[in-house]
């Protein structure tokens, strides 16, 4: 039998035409179905297997006539065009016509020949084909098919036939597709009725899944029956397309592949040019897998790192920095939380500072695999103080555009998009996190920055500049071609930008070469682009209502689209019946109308298409059993339409969450599923549950008593640019509607660990969780507060008892009938006294029980609680600090200097001081001290006494020194107040404790010097009294002399200094220009200028010179006076007063100098007042030398001890010299020199 007259139709609508014509025509031997498919020809579209009206040209009932093939084909009987003689109508006599029969299913008649394929009985089908002239005859019909086989040993029978060597060297057709999400290569049959996989491949793949038993036969090639073990119903997925089918197991003596057969193929539509391709040349190389091997860098699981760009946040010109400090990080949550800043530390994402004038606290969310994910809560810090960088994200026109003509698809992932980009030096200053482990700085664009999608969107679009066929959304990348070479070209220039930036992909969200791919919530493919199923799925799956609050929810939604339904009162006539008096009972009408109203409301004519140039809105609502969202665009005319809706049930655990947690998990339910629209542009959440303004508004802070999957969720809202609205229940029918009525889908969720950390926390406890629970619904408070959290409270309550509750009700969250208070379980009154006996079992302090019960436990009053649980406690109190230092009560400042003075001992190196100080001036008195007892202290005090006068106050500490009978006494005496301040209280004598810090460290720093301890002391001193002090504003030196001290930073003021020398040296140089320098001798007589009398020179002895111009002279009648050069002239006498003088014991050598000891035997007058007074001065002590004696202003000076009162005739002989009788001369060093 020739070919021709084995080729057959298939239920995939003509697939086995394609084989023919195809394939190679002419008479060759048959063993197996093949497929030939010629390079680069058009493939047709498969034809759907429904049932159709015959074609009126060819008979067959699979295509309609306008497709049909033999439209231009002449027939034989009418010799017209357009249709075959089995179906020519004419009675045309040109000729006899030959015999003619219309194939019918049900004509059977006994075939010619024979070909068996894979079948079962009661599926085999008839083979028919118009085209060859053997068909033409009403006897020639192909015989149902059973089975085709083929073996390696049909290589040996051929060798000599060169056709079926030919065959035997065609590949087989693998088909990819994954069964229970197992991927397994299965072989393309498309003459096997059923798909079968053997007992080896089950055990192997699928031996999780327990069989089931079937009836029926299937018979292999020679008409043997196969050995069927059972059959599992399993979900099939090929590509994007996914279906639950049935698989035959069955026994196999030795390997066989896994067929996939007919019935299948009636289900999957395949990609036949490629499988085709792939039988003809065998299996080819992976082009995608070969890009993969020379761009593996891209696809290296490290972060990559941005090359060339770095991100840059603009800060507000008058942005004042904000500082937030570390949020506490609960205890059984640190471990997790340090581990997670190590590994960021480690890749370079963070990195820790010392100082920061801006910080932004950490929020810690648990993830599912015990890990924590750490954000900065930005939207109160660096968000409000930047320029939010604007760029326009492509709207779907421009996106659309690039893409036509495309006939594969490939979507790329770029992987932690922000977080491969790095910030700039000064920018990473505004983003550091503060931590309750310190600061850390990020390195990169992280997540939650405001400015963070238009700085990316600038970015990749500048990446993938100037590439065909390519487009990019944030982190998702469309690429495509007209042809398969230049899909692949597009993509390698994709691969090679993102080399050459340093880029990394997310391999397993990466697809290649796809028919169709989901982009911008559409589903693109060669043919155009559509919505996705899934975007009606809420309303076109919607159960029926059961009762009339449900279907009341369900006619809302519907009426909020009735002016977009014709007709919608007529087909919703029966449901609106319901809602009247009359009893509930759901009919077959009811039911017909139900149905059609979905097909109506969600088709796709009444979902808008995505525009960004419109305003987005979000409407989500949460019941007790389901959640609701549905997408708005919102019009010029204030028009609502919608976009998408979402809808799906609570599990058992979210049915628990309190009302407010669930409201905002519609809203994450509603972001999870629309994410492709929200993400990187503005839009508004309409909810009608109020406090969620307050806990996940954009402009509010994220509360850290809220509770964990609150704070988890808030810290995912911040990824997003959105505004909260509230609105009342009337005006969200839409969302509430898909809440009542939700999709039994299940989504995963990672709840189920948040769950168990929040187990073992409540475990944790000295009372297990069911204990709590079971407390907590017997006690008549938290019983109320309960409910209160599941249900919903009112507006107000009166109940004193229940306002701290109901002041939290935001932040309250159930879990297993337990109470929670963000992580801290509140604990029924029950228990409250044996958790406070528990908290309090180390005895640790109040601050430190408080901060244990704020990681664990809560109840109100709490802190009142564990501060009278410590102060009764007779332990804690023998064992507590001071109290709190009371307010500051400065000394009152002196009026004058020495009024108030502050004494004190310091010891320093072994040494003892004693140390003086002034309350008024500061002014310092150091005493090294050999002894530091009472009589020691007093000698001192006697010396300062006699020094700077006697003080009205003196304050001192309680040292024995102090306290003693003898120093007492001396304070009574001299009537001194002695002020001791209190025991082990040096603060009160404030000014000589820190006098005391201040000479310690003086000492201490300059031990180095080299200089002795007396000469650092006095250093110190003189340091301290020229400089200005921080109390007084002015130099102790200053307020306690009334004049600045000399020291040498004097001299490094020459400007005045210089002049006053220079002018004196011209006044003596104009002034000696006339005068000549006269000198005189010790002995010599003079005459010197007496001013108080008429007889004005007096004769004189010269008896010293005291300067170079000053001389003291002695006169004749034994007065003392001091002249100057020019107050003196030479005397002329006889020799008989030398004489004279010589037998009065006068010196009358000129040059022999007088000692002034020897003055005391000269005989002298002493004169009366009148005629010679004494005049000098008092010298005031200080504290080691004596002052210079003041000058009398007439010249004149006399000693304040004169010399001893003689008579004219007294003996010659000198009397002894004594104490009360010498006189008393001041050392040359301490006379003012005269010129």
């Amino acid at each position: 039998m020739n070919y021709s007259q084995t080729t057959h139709k298939t239920t995939q609508g003509g697939c086995c035409k394609e084989c023919e014509r195809h394939g190679h025509r002419g008479d060759k031997p048959v063993n197996r179905v093949t497929s030939h498919y010629k390079r680069n020809q058009k493939w047709q579209k498969p034809r759907s297997s429904q049932p159709r009206k015959h074609c009126d040209r060819c008979g067959l009932n699979n295509h309609n006539r306008d497709d049909c093939r033999y439209k231009s084909a002449t027939c034989y009987k009418c010799k017209k065009v357009g249709h075959l003689q089995s179906e020519c109508k004419s009675d045309s006599k040109s000729g006899p016509a030959p015999p003619t029969t219309k194939y019918t299913p049900q004509q059977r008649t006994k075939p010619k020949g024979r070909v068996r394929y894979v079948g079962d009985d009661e599926n085999a089908r008839e083979l028919y084909d118009p085209t060859d002239d053997a068909y033409r005859d009403d006897s020639t019909f192909v015989d149902s098919v059973f089975t085709v086989t083929t073996s390696d040993k049909s290589k040996a029978d051929t060798s000599g036939d060169t056709t079926a060597d030919t065959y035997s060297r065609t590949s087989t057709i693998k088909v990819p597709v994954k069964i229970a999400n197992i991927p397994i290569q299965m072989e393309l049959d498309t003459g096997a009725a059923a798909s079968i996989m053997s007992q080896s491949d089950y055990h192997k793949y699928l031996g999780h899944i327990p069989m089931q038993p079937v009836n029926r036969v299937l018979h292999a090639y020679a008409g043997a029956q196969l050995r069927i073990l059972g059959q599992l119903v399993v979900e099939v997925q090929y590509g994007d397309q996914k279906a639950t089918l049935p698989l035959i197991i069955v026994h196999a003596d030795k390997y066989a592949p896994p067929l996939l057969g007919r019935e299948w193929l009636t289900v999957l539509k395949l990609d036949w040019p490629n499988l085709f391709s792939q039988g003809q040349y065998g299996v080819k190389s992976d082009p995608i897998a070969e890009l993969k091997s020379e761009y593996k860098d891209i696809f290296q699981p490290e972060l990559g790192t941005v090359r060339g760009v770095k991100a840059t946040l603009h800060v507000k010109e008058d942005a004042i920095p904000v500082f937030h400090k570390a949020r506490t990080v609960p205890l059984a949550l640190r471990p997790a939380v340090e581990k997670e800043l190590a590994r960021m530390e480690q890749e370079t994402i963070i990195y820790p500072v010392d100082f920061s004038e801006w910080a932004t606290p950490l929020v810690c969310v648990p993830k599912a695999d015990g890990t924590v994910r750490l954000c900065g809560d930005y939207k109160n810090t660096v968000n409000k103080s930047i320029h939010t960088d604007q760029y326009p994200i492509p709207t779907s026109e421009e996106v659309f555009s690039k893409l036509a003509g495309g006939k594969k698809f490939s979507k790329i992932d770029l992987k932690c998009a922000y977080q491969q980009m790095l910030l700039d030096d000064k920018s990473q200053e505004y983003v550091t996190i503060n931590t309750h482990k310190g600061l850390y700085r990020y390195t990169r664009l992280p997540f939650g920055i405001s400015s963070s999608p238009a700085i990316w969107q600038r970015f990749i679009k500048q990446v993938l500049a100037g590439l065909d066929s390519t487009c990019a959304i944030m982190d998702d990348v469309l690429v495509t071609g007209k042809t398969d070479e230049e899909h692949l070209c597009n993509v390698k220039n994709v691969f090679q930008r993102f080399r050459k930036y340093g880029l990394r992909l997310k391999t397993e969200k990466c697809r290649f070469m796809q028919e169709s791919v989901i982009y911008m919530g559409r589903r693109i493919s060669a043919k155009g682009i559509q919505p996705t199923d899934d975007k009606v799925d809420a309303i076109r799956n919607a159960p029926v209502p059961q009762n009339v609050t449900e279907l009341r929810s369900w006619l809302g939604m519907v009426n909020f689209q009735a002016q977009f339904l014709p007709n919608l009162s007529t087909m919703a006539h029966p449901l609106n019946e319901l809602l009247g008096d009359c009893p509930w009972q759901w009919t077959d009408e009811c039911t017909r109308a139900f149905e059609a109203v979905k097909d109506a409301i969600s088709s796709d004519k009444l979902l808008a298409h995505y525009d960004p140039a419109l305003p987005l809105e979000f409407a989500t609502d949460a019941s007790p059993y389901g959640l609701g969202a549905v997408m708005l665009h919102v019009y010029a005319d204030g028009a609502r339409h919608p976009i998408a809706y979402a809808s799906r049930s609570l599990n058992k655990h979210e049915k628990g969450y309190a009302q407010l947690d669930k409201e905002a998990l519609a809203i994450m339910f509603g972001l999870k599923r629309f994410r492709t629209y929200l993400y990187g542009r503005k839009f508004t959440i309409r909810t009608d549950h109020k406090p969620l303004e307050r806990i996940l508004g954009p402009k509010t802070s994220i509360p850290t008593l809220a509770a964990q999957r609150l704070q988890r969720w808030a810290v995912m809202l911040s990824a997003f640019d959105y505004d909260l609205q509230f609105i009342p229940s009337s005006q969200n029918v839409l969302a509430d509607a898909l809440s009542r009525l939700p999709l039994p889908t299940m989504e995963e969720d990672d709840e189920d660990a948040i769950y168990n950390i929040e187990d073992k926390r409540l475990d944790s406890l000295p009372v297990t969780s069911k204990e709590i629970s079971h407390a907590t619904r017997t006690d008549p408070v938290l019983s109320r507060v309960l409910e209160f959290t599941k249900s919903g409270w009112p507006a107000e309550v009166r109940d004193e008892r229940l306002k701290p509750f109901f002041n939290r009700r935001h932040e309250l969250s159930t879990e297993q009938d337990c109470l929670l208070w963000g992580l801290r379980v509140v604990i029924p009154y029950k228990y409250e006294k044996f958790i406070l006996g528990e908290l309090h079992d180390a005895h640790p302090g109040i601050v430190r029980m408080k901060e244990i019960a704020r990681s664990y436990v809560w109840w109100p009053n709490i802190d009142r609680d564990i501060e009278q649980t410590v102060r009764l406690c007779a332990s804690c109190q023998q064992t507590r600090h001071l109290p709190a230092v009371a307010p500051l009560m400065p000394w009152v400042w002196p009026s004058s200097s020495w009024h108030r003075i502050h004494i004190d001992f310091a010891q320093k190196d072994g040494h003892d001081f004693l140390i003086v100080i002034d309350a008024y001036a500061k002014w310092p008195e150091i005493f090294h001290m050999s002894s530091t007892t009472a009589n020691a202290t007093i000698t001192v005090l006697r010396d300062l006494f006699s020094r700077y006068g006697i003080p009205y106050q003196l304050v001192s500490d309680n040292g024995p020194q102090f306290t003693s009978e003898e120093f007492q006494r001396l304070l009574k005496v001299n009537g001194v107040k002695h002020v001791r301040v209190a025991p082990y209280h040096a603060a009160s004598n404030g000014a000589a404790e820190r006098m005391v810090q201040s000479f310690k460290r003086a000492l201490s720093s300059s031990k180095s010097s080299g200089r002795s301890l007396q000469q650092r002391i006095d250093s110190f001193l003189l340091t301290y009294r020229t400089t200005t002090h921080a109390t007084t504003g002015r130099t102790p030196a200053s307020l306690f002399l009334g004049r600045e001290l000399r020291t040498r930073l004097s001299l490094l003021r020459p400007d005045v200094e210089r002049k006053v020398v220079n002018m004196q040296s011209n006044q003596k140089l104009h002034h000696d220009k006339q005068t000549q320098l006269r000198e005189f001798y010790a002995g010599e007589d003079v005459l010197v200028k007496d001013f108080r009398r008429k007889e004005t020179w007096w004769l004189a002895t010269v008896a010293e010179r005291t300067a170079p111009k000053s001389y003291v002279v002695i006169l004749q009648d034994g007065r003392v006076w001091k002249r100057h050069v020019d107050q003196m002239r030479r005397a002329e006498r006889s020799t008989t007063s030398q004489s004279q003088n010589s037998r009065n014991g006068m010196h009358t050598s000129a040059h022999q100098d007088t000692d002034m000891s020897d003055l005391a035997s000269i005989p002298v007058f002493i004169p009366t007042a009148e005629t010679a007074p004494v005049v000098g001065s008092q010298i005031p002590q200080t504290e080691r030398t004596h002052a210079p004696p003041s000058n009398v202003t007439n010249g004149e000076q006399t000693s304040q001890s004169a010399t001893p009162t003689v008579t004219a005739g007294s003996s010659a002989s000198p009397k002894p010299l004594r104490r009360s009788s010498r006189v008393s001369k001041p050392p040359d060093r301490l006379i003012e020199t005269m010129e």
